[in-house]
């Protein structure tokens, strides 16, 4: 299980293998010879005595330790492990005769003082010869965990971790890792109550046995696979391998053991009796590009298929660059050319049948999909951008009457929204009232609307659309009272855009001469814009009447041209007491994954989840 609370343990999935190089002692134990030896030799000794045979100088290899220490049947005997004096290859680097001295000085790769002491030191050592860490298998050593590796490199750089994630961080984090996607305020507030030992045990538990971590999980062996749903080049046309993706999806979630999961996708139709799922399965090598072109000669893409084929099967199951052997040797990998083509004669015996699914109603399903999946993929951004997203219970309170100190009379719309159309007065104060029942409300949002009925569009109205508000007032008294009104006050006031020199504070600190614009660089003016003001105290139950004012001072008509006014509570669940871009970033997780349920819910249902049963 992977542990998200610490940044560090991030690491885990991408770095093992780099850490674990940490691990490498150094001067005062015995050298490893793939950091300290081979490196040197492979620069200094392989061009003329290494595996490539057309440039080899004499029977002498360095790059087998058979053959450097005469263990095999032929060559020369370079190397005798334990004892330097008596080894050729420690005299020969320290031969007085230049012709004698290796490398050889027309090779111009002399050896520093320091590269011949190691090399002595190695054969010293016992000239020990190790394979490239890829063809090692990894051991547990017990002693050390990777966040101790990085502890100690942290420490050393005067460096500390940050600190542990809170829970919010952490389910949002394992979410989108396991599934790709964000929980849902219920899943969070569920896993922030959770306070039993095993809550993040549980967590990853259920994130495992949901549907969605294949579908997450599958996309990384598709990229192995080369998955596309077109054949490539020049035509490049549909191709129907989406079973094969599905089965994939299948096989990740029923936790598939990986050796079924390779003999399947390798060889799954010469299995005793295959079922119509293990042949499915075979579609892994049927994802290599398809040249359809009218010129093309078929034998010959065959063989490029089938070399894509060795390619693939080499780097998705062996981590080896298998396409060197394509034309000769590996030299750096114990893959022969003979045994290049042995690969590929096993895939070469395999038919590319063509197997027809039997739905009919398919083809006219794949277009009613794609056409949807269009118009909801262009849908998206305008879905759940970050300034729309409530942070609160929001609710808007009926508006009784509008009216402004300049005397001009709004339009009040079936939103509950006033709206002055003309460029109005140089300077204004707006005067609202409202009915509503605001219980519990502790934040009231002042919202500035582009409204097509503005003359400059809005929010503001300006030419360009710009207002200032200078300061805002808020008053309520109990609905049908005729007493006086008490004064709302605030705490503090934050906007998701603030003008540089008019922040939204400017427009509660009582000085009628500052205020708040929505002029940012980049950004344009004519979207709506908000302000939320938050109040000293929570409002009390009951239906109440509001007297809302917002002076405008600026003049240049510096004026808002539509308003609406909003009361919002804190959101029913544990994650409002999270910092405020915490609680931004849920709501727009939150407007995601309605948008994706309404998505789903809209388009044509597949049954790709199930078994295919082909005829």
């Amino acid at each position: 299980m992977v542990d998200f609370r610490q940044p560090t343990a991030l690491f885990r999935v991408t770095s093992g293998l780099f850490m674990a190089a940490l691990a490498t002692t150094h001067a005062a134990e015995k050298l490893d010879f793939a950091k300290d030896v081979r490196p040197i030799l492979s620069n200094r000794c392989f061009k003329c005595h290494g595996p490539d045979e057309g440039t080899r100088k004499g029977k002498l290899r360095l790059d087998l330790r058979e053959a450097a220490t005469g263990e095999g049947k032929s060559g020369e005997i370079a190397v005798v492990p334990g004892k330097p004096a008596e080894s050729e290859f420690v005299k020969r680097l320290h031969a007085e005769d230049p012709d004698d001295r290796m490398p050889p000085a027309s090779a111009k790769m002399e050896l520093s003082d320091n590269e011949k002491k190691i090399l002595e030191r190695w054969i010293a050592e016992g000239a020990d010869y190790q394979p490239h860490w890829a063809f090692v298998a990894p051991k547990n050593t017990g002693t050390h965990s990777i966040d101790e590796f990085i502890g100690k490199k942290l420490a050393a750089g005067n460096l500390k971790p940050s600190p542990e994630a809170n829970k919010y961080q952490l389910i949002r984090r394992v979410s989108l890792d396991l599934t790709g996607l964000p929980p849902s305020p219920e899943e969070t507030a569920a896993f922030i109550n959770d306070t039993s030992p095993d809550a993040y045990g549980k967590l990853v538990d259920r994130l495992l046995a949901s549907p969605h971590y294949g579908e997450r999980w599958t996309r990384r062996w598709l990229d192995l696979a080369r998955y596309a749903d077109t054949n490539g080049y020049e035509k490049d046309r549909e191709r129907q391998i989406w079973p094969w993706r599905d089965w994939v999806i299948r096989a990740i979630n029923d936790d598939m053991p990986f050796d079924a999961f390779t003999v399947k996708q390798l060889a799954g139709d010469m299995l005793p009796d295959a079922s119509a799922d293990d042949i499915t399965a075979t579609g892994f090598h049927r994802n290599s590009m398809l040249n359809e072109e009218g010129g093309n000669d078929p034998l010959e893409f065959r063989y490029h298929a089938m070399a894509d084929r060795v390619s693939t099967t080499g780097t998705t199951w062996l981590g080896l660059t298998l396409g060197c052997a394509q034309c000769h040797t590996h030299k750096y990998d114990p893959i022969l050319h003979t045994e290049y083509f042995g690969i590929m004669a096993f895939l070469n015996n395999a038919d590319d049948i063509q197997q027809d699914l039997p739905d009919p109603s398919l083809p006219a399903k794949e277009a009613a999909r794609a056409e949807q999946a269009e118009d909801l993929i262009t849908a998206l951004p305008s879905k759940w951008p970050l300034e729309k997203q409530p942070d609160a219970d929001w609710s808007t309170p009926s508006l009784a009457s509008a009216s402004s100190a300049s005397g001009e009379k709004p339009k009040i719309k079936s939103d509950q929204s006033a709206v002055f159309t003309t460029q109005g007065a140089e300077k204004d104060t707006y005067e609202l009232i409202l009915n509503g029942n605001a219980s519990g409300a502790d934040r009231l949002r002042v919202e500035a609307l582009a409204d097509p009925d503005i003359a400059s569009g809005g929010p503001g109205r300006t030419g360009h659309g710009n207002f200032v508000l200078s300061e805002i007032e808020v008053f309520s008294r109990p609905k049908g009272a005729a007493g006086d009104w008490e004064k709302i006050t605030f705490s503090k006031a934050d906007a998701e855009a603030q003008q540089s020199g008019y922040p939204v504070a400017a427009a509660i600190d009582g000085k009628p001469d500052t205020g708040w614009a929505v002029q940012v660089e980049g950004g344009s003016l004519k979207k709506n814009r908000s302000a939320v003001f938050h109040l000293t105290k929570p409002q009390p139950p009951g239906d109440r009447e509001f007297k809302v004012t917002l002076a405008q001072n600026f003049g240049g008509h510096h004026t808002i041209g539509g308003v609406r006014i909003s009361f919002g509570k804190p959101l029913s669940n544990p994650t409002q007491d999270l910092p405020e871009n915490e609680r931004r970033q849920q709501a727009v997780d939150t407007a995601f994954n309605q948008w994706l349920a309404k998505a789903r819910a809209e388009t044509v249902p597949w049954t790709f989840i199930k078994p295919v049963t082909l005829e």
